[in-house]
């Protein structure tokens, strides 16, 4: 679902999905109510110019947010703590990326998630499959050939972030 008009909540939580060359780095930020406030990606640029826009965006936002670190991942994932420290690493293995864009397939389907109208990132939902093996018998989520996955993954890390980080660093009183 499509919502332009967000609402500041005061609360916020961020995806990153990191890519520089063949791939985007997809930064998205939602609020405490599913939508999504902010999403920007870069390519080609240097990993210092990226990383600088990360760490601006998080900082304005105050965002609680998880970053990919597989691959090269790690070691930036360490520049951006460096500068922000409500971050968390998020490793991608076949079961936490079909555990992230299962709980957003949910989501979207409960409109506990709403998206802003954003071009790009509608024509990868619309394209975003899955393939499943009859022989692992498991079900692989990805972009087909050709196509970008990385602002899927960046809207599954903030949503994801939003529910397991939503109560830390609070202190619940019953």
């Amino acid at each position: 679902p499509i919502n332009d008009t967000p609402k500041d909540t005061g609360r916020y939580y961020a995806g990153i999905d990191l890519g520089r060359a063949d791939d985007y780095t997809v930064l998205t930020i939602i609020n405490d109510l599913g939508q999504m406030v902010h999403c920007e990606r870069w390519r080609h640029n240097t990993w210092q110019s990226i990383v600088n826009e990360l760490v601006k965006k998080l900082k304005a936002f105050k965002c609680k947010t998880y970053v990919e670190v597989n691959s090269i991942g790690d070691a930036i994932f360490e520049q951006i703590r460096n500068q922000y420290s409500d971050v968390e690493p998020f490793t991608t293995t076949s079961k936490s990326k079909q555990d992230a864009i299962e709980s957003l397939q949910v989501a979207i389907q409960n409109k506990e998630f709403t998206s802003l109208n954003i071009d790009w990132l509608l024509k990868e939902f619309d394209m975003f499959t899955y393939e499943y093996s009859h022989k692992s018998r498991s079900i692989k989520y990805t972009a087909p050939l050709g196509f970008h996955d990385d602002g899927v993954m960046s809207c599954a890390f903030a949503y994801k972030a939003l529910k397991d980080l939503k109560t830390s660093g609070m202190i619940i009183l019953d």
